[in-house]
């Protein structure tokens, strides 16, 4: 009996730790050169811009994933990201960054 608590107690632990554990940080590239990083867990959302940081609460949202602050906004939806806050308005949709794999083969040229 006492075993199977403990079991019980450890699995809804595990899974809780597992629902707010953060996800890698994912690189957006967005209009004009500009940069935004996203930090998620299931409830919050780190966001770097221009070499500041902004702490964001997910929300309920009909479109995308929304995370909001005072004084900043993010909507994640799919590939694409929109973050708006102070001194940022009007700076469009941001795409997702595709990592390049390190050491992956290069196209060869076909023999002549």
């Amino acid at each position: 009996m006492l075993a199977r608590a403990l079991i019980a107690g450890l699995c809804g632990a595990v899974a809780a730790a597992g629902a707010h554990a953060a996800q890698a940080p994912v690189r957006y590239t967005c209009p004009a050169d500009q940069d935004l990083t996203v930090q998620r867990t299931a409830s919050t959302a780190r966001v770097t811009f221009n070499g500041r940081s902004y702490a964001l609460q997910r929300k309920h949202s009909s479109i995308g994933d929304k995370y909001l602050s005072a004084n900043a906004a993010l909507i994640i939806d799919g590939p694409s990201a929109v973050f708006v806050a102070d001194g940022t308005l009007g700076m469009g949709a941001c795409q997702e960054a595709v990592p390049v794999a390190l050491g992956a083969p290069t196209r060869k040229s076909p023999p002549r």
